[in-house]
């Protein structure tokens, strides 16, 4: 494999972490959160029996992303499709707001880092900004519409001790700020914790990340 073969392999690999973080973090639905102490399905104080919410009741709210699971799930999916190893000095850090029509993604720190067997490279992608739009939601499954982004991403590739620039015609922001994920996806919401599940396009693969609710 050529040191540009492999930076245009290690580029698709970059490119699908950061669009399907984009795609986990900007996915959110939920009914009316009014409903919720109507119905008696919000968190609650634990007084009088209420119960935990779940489904789509559950998801209103403020979200923090789970790093351990992001890291877990990345870790196997590249793993799985033969890609590089998903660095130890990645940190993400992604916070998703939603409250029952809309939801805002805000990116407060994305950068990860991949590297190539045996030393033979390492690539870096940091992403900045926010996601928002429109959702639905039945008990398990989000769709996510009218897609709005100022996320802007920027990488870097060295192979061999080169340093490559990204190939001609390839822009990481332009893949970030596009809805890759226009299908449903999968959700479980029970109480405080929150796991997206997304298959990647092309790839038929499964990744997962879990929210811990924030507020």
């Amino acid at each position: 494999m050529t040191l540009r073969s492999s930076a245009l392999r290690l580029l698709a690999l970059l490119v699908t972490l950061v669009v399907v973080a984009a795609a986990c973090s900007s996915s959110g639905g939920g009914s009316d959160a009014s409903n919720e102490k109507e119905n008696g399905s919000g968190n609650g104080d634990g007084n009088g029996g209420q119960q935990t919410a779940s489904g789509a009741d559950c998801l209103v709210g403020e979200w923090t992303m789970d790093y351990a699971s992001y890291f877990e799930s990345f870790s196997g999916f590249l793993g799985r499709v033969g890609g590089p190893t998903l660095s130890e000095t990645t940190a993400v850090a992604i916070d998703l707001t939603m409250d029952g029509d809309r939801f805002l993604a805000d990116f407060a720190e994305f950068f990860v880092v991949l590297t190539l067997p045996a030393g033979a490279g390492e690539t870096t992608v940091t992403a900045t900004g926010e996601q928002s739009g429109d959702y639905t939601a039945t008990d398990d499954t989000l769709t996510v519409t009218n897609l709005e982004s100022t996320l802007e991403a920027m990488g870097t590739f060295t192979v061999g001790g080169e340093e490559l620039a990204p190939p001609p015609g390839v822009d990481l922001t332009e893949f970030a700020q596009v809805n890759l994920f226009a299908d449903p996806m999968q959700y479980t919401c029970e109480g405080d914790r929150l796991e997206l599940r997304t298959v990647v396009p092309d790839l038929d693969e499964e990744v997962a990340v879990s929210w811990d609710r924030a507020a």
